[in-house]
């Protein structure tokens, strides 16, 4: 864009870089299996610190988004607060563990303090720390409703691309994991990913994207005028014809990212996916029969009769979706019916259980966990398998952090659904946003309790790549739209300019 003298302006340009180098790494992170090292990490935090700085100088902070500035940066020092407190060694080893305690008592050299692992918390802590700052930058760059659907469907359109790569991949080359040897789940789509229940969880976020985008191209079609254009032997107006574009081209990118999702054969993740999809189709159902502005397909029917028909949908839906996991999923039902409640991850958790009871209400340290773990392992769980995860976020994060994974886990969940909420209240064109939200939400809330997927840093960047637009719609004030705001900017900057105007910049543009 150009100014009023004809030139570009240099903070447009730099915008435009910074969103450039902002996906750009997303990709990279992705690309390298989901950002699975540690050096990785390293890199990708040191970039995000850059670029959230430029990005805070050039472009400020939002004012809808300083609830989820400030919240995100309250989260972020809990967080660092704690690793110091766990790692630091305390006066008379208060509060240290035990191991640390029989080391001094041997007359060795040792720091004792809570964290059985202090040096290799700090590099946790990255992992921790580096999405938070993608969501800072997601807020700053989404500054308007605009710009947020547009990252919406980025994510969605390119999440069905990447989907549509990984079937191709795995029907192809299934021994094959982007350009190495596949050497685990070979049977499985596992995308760009190393685990099949993270590519779940992507490709499950995918698809309540392009699902939410698909729903409000579905609300602007009215099926009424289109039959009456058909009819009378008529093209369709631009404004249905557009609508109609929209819903086919996202109901294609939605099958491809379903398709995907089934075949990583995730029992927890294609479940949690088809939940997460089922509760959008009821919020999108109920809302256009409880709406003042219905669906126009919809607009002229009774209440009860909408509501009967939502309930048919969801009955036909559920069965849809069982259909789904039997056909494209049965060894993921078969492996479920074979190992039963002999799955790993239900024996160790008697032994998680009493090591979250032992170590409250200080955890054991943030990267502790596969060492903690080693003394309440049951050696009849197998004795060949390395548990490096304790395959339920929640249970690991209290055994880790005590007290404090508590209060990170539900102060993040509490903001979060508290702008879904909130958007759910005000907002009517835009709602199907909120509506993905708490789909993506369930999705995550569901999945984490059987397995550690939001723990793989490239996962977790996207998953805050994802929210930070959400919330930006959620929180903004729909009674002023974003070319507005942009409007009474300009129509400021040229008013304090004009002496013989001084009331302009106190006038309002309609909204």
């Amino acid at each position: 864009m150009k100014d009023i003298r004809g030139g570009w302006r240099p903070k447009n340009a730099v915008y435009r870089s910074i969103v450039f180098i902002h996906w750009s790494a997303l990709a990279l992170a992705l690309l390298n299996f989901g950002a699975v090292q540690i050096s990785t990490v390293a890199i990708y935090g040191l970039a995000s610190v850059l670029l959230l700085c430029i990005a805070v100088f050039v472009r400020g902070i939002p004012k809808a988004g300083e609830p989820a500035v400030k919240a995100a940066i309250v989260l972020a020092l809990v967080a660092f607060a704690w690793v110091i407190f766990q790692t630091t060694p305390l006066p008379e080893a208060i509060f240290s563990q035990p191991s640390w305690r029989d080391l001094v008592e041997f007359q060795l050299d040792a720091s004792p303090g809570i964290s059985l692992t202090p040096a290799d918390d700090w590099a946790s802590l990255l992992r921790f720390l580096v999405p938070v700052e993608v969501f800072l930058i997601g807020i700053i760059l989404c500054d308007s409703d605009e710009r947020a659907i547009a990252t919406l469907r980025g994510l969605a359109i390119a999440g069905a691309v990447v989907a549509l790569l990984s079937i191709a991949q795995f029907l192809i080359a299934p021994k094959t994991l982007l350009f190495i040897a596949k050497t685990a789940y070979l049977d499985s789509l596992t995308g760009f990913f190393v685990n099949r229940n993270t590519a779940a969880t992507y490709f499950g976020i995918v698809a309540i994207l392009n699902y939410g985008i698909l729903s409000s191209h579905v609300r602007c079609v009215e099926v009424r005028r289109i039959l009456t254009s058909l009819d009378q032997g008529r093209g369709l107006p631009f404004d249905q014809r557009k609508a109609v574009r929209g819903a086919l081209s996202f109901a294609i990118l939605f099958t491809v990212s379903v398709t995907a999702l089934v075949l990583t054969k995730s029992r927890a993740g294609v479940a949690a996916s088809f939940a997460a999809l089922l509760l959008m189709t009821l919020l999108f159902v109920f809302r256009s029969s409880q709406s003042k502005h219905p669906v126009p397909a919809l607009r002229g029917t009774g209440l009860r009769s909408i509501r009967v028909g939502a309930f048919l949908i969801a009955i036909a839906l559920t069965g849809l979706f069982a259909a789904g996991l039997l056909s494209f999923s049965g060894r993921a039902l078969l492996r479920a019916e074979v190992q039963g409640a002999s799955d790993g991850r239900f024996c160790i958790m008697p032994g998680l259980v009493s090591g979250v009871s032992d170590h409250f209400p200080f955890g054991t340290g943030l990267a502790s966990f596969e060492t903690a773990f080693t003394a309440y392992r049951d050696p009849d769980c197998g004795v060949y398998t390395v548990w490096n995860r304790a395959h339920d976020v929640y249970l690991e994060a209290v055994f880790t952090l005590g007290v404090a994974g508590i209060l990170i886990i539900a102060f993040a969940l509490a903001f979060i659904l508290s702008c879904l909420v909130r958007g759910m209240a005000a907002r009517r064109r835009l709602r199907y946003v909120p509506e993905s939200g708490f789909a993506v939400v369930l999705l995550l809330v569901v999945h984490s309790a059987f397995d550690f997927s939001i723990q793989i840093s490239g996962l977790a960047i996207f998953v805050a790549a994802t929210l930070a637009p959400i919330v930006v719609v959620c929180v903004a004030d729909p009674k002023v739209g974003s070319k507005n705001r942009r409007n009474r900017t300009i129509q400021t900057s040229v008013a304090e300019q004009l002496p013989s105007a001084p009331n302009l910049r106190d006038k309002q543009l309609p909204a």
